[in-house]
């Protein structure tokens, strides 16, 4: 669950906390309440219930029948795909150490985060742009990703545009 991205997020957060001055957070509580729900909700889908309670789930009723079927009646967590739900929660990761650590940035730092955040949207725009106008796969920073539309620094249009929209 760790992958490249996870492991950086980890050495962030350590960093981030390092010299133990918690003052910043305090006055965000209400963010960092937030996180800590999104973290919560998560975790919570992987708690186990009973099987009448897991049965009752919207969801559920097929997979309670084939459990039935199959004489497996166990206790089981919320999710259906629980490695996917870890999957998801542990993707929460580089996003809250992001935000943590922009929370220790004075003015000034926030400024030239958001001034770098905006040019590196900038460029991947302008990429986008110029991939679409030479077509194909020209241009393209990955091989894999699709020719028919313009993906700036990703592989996916979907990255691109969410990366855009966000940054908008």
């Amino acid at each position: 669950w760790l992958r490249p991205f996870g492991v950086y997020s980890t050495c962030a957060l350590a960093a981030t906390f390092w010299p133990l001055d918690l003052a910043p957070l305090a006055r965000h509580a209400r963010l960092l309440a937030g996180i800590a729900l999104a973290w919560l909700l998560l975790a919570l889908q992987l708690v186990p219930l009973p099987p009448s309670w897991w049965a009752v789930l919207p969801g559920h009723d097929l997979y309670a029948r084939i459990a039935e079927a199959s004489h497996e009646i166990v206790w089981r967590p919320v999710s259906l795909v629980p490695d996917l739900t870890v999957n998801a929660l542990f993707a929460l990761l580089p996003v809250t150490a992001s935000v943590i650590a922009a929370l220790f940035l004075d003015t000034r730092g926030r400024e030239r985060l958001t001034l770098t955040l905006a040019a590196l949207a900038t460029g991947s725009a302008v990429l986008g742009l110029m991939q679409l106008a030479a077509g194909g796969l020209a241009l393209h920073l990955d091989n894999a990703s699709t020719s028919d539309s313009p993906v700036g620094m990703f592989a996916n249009p979907n990255h691109h545009a969410a990366f855009l929209a966000a940054l908008l």
